[in-house]
């Protein structure tokens, strides 16, 4: 280990599938502890000109804050937090960024 305290390192995991996945989410995050001690990121293949409301589905299934991610967004435990479509993601210091989207085909 790297001699940092447990409690400063960050801890996230990352769900994802395609639209089709959404029951699996649900049900997944549905069996977590309200506070289960990492952040949650949510990645949908979806199209990128439609747009989701799968916040508010998975906020429907868990007691844990569902976040849809902006531009720059914090990274706190106990969260979860759902790409928007027609976005890709960075964790860089601490913090989701959000970028482009590469045009062309993409498949999950």
């Amino acid at each position: 280990m790297d001699g940092a305290p447990a409690k400063s390192r960050l801890r996230v995991v990352v769900f994802g599938g395609s639209a089709g996945s959404i029951e699996a989410f649900g049900t997944v995050l549905s069996a977590l502890p309200a506070q289960p001690g990492f952040a949650v990121l949510v990645i949908s293949h979806l199209d990128a000109t439609q747009q989701t409301r799968l916040d508010e589905v998975l906020q429907a299934n868990t007691g844990i804050v569902v976040e849809r991610l902006s531009k720059l967004h914090k990274i706190e435990h106990d969260r979860i937090y759902v790409l928007p479509e027609n976005a890709g993601v960075v964790a860089l210091d601490g913090h989701f960024r959000l970028t482009a989207r590469a045009p062309g085909l993409h498949h999950p």
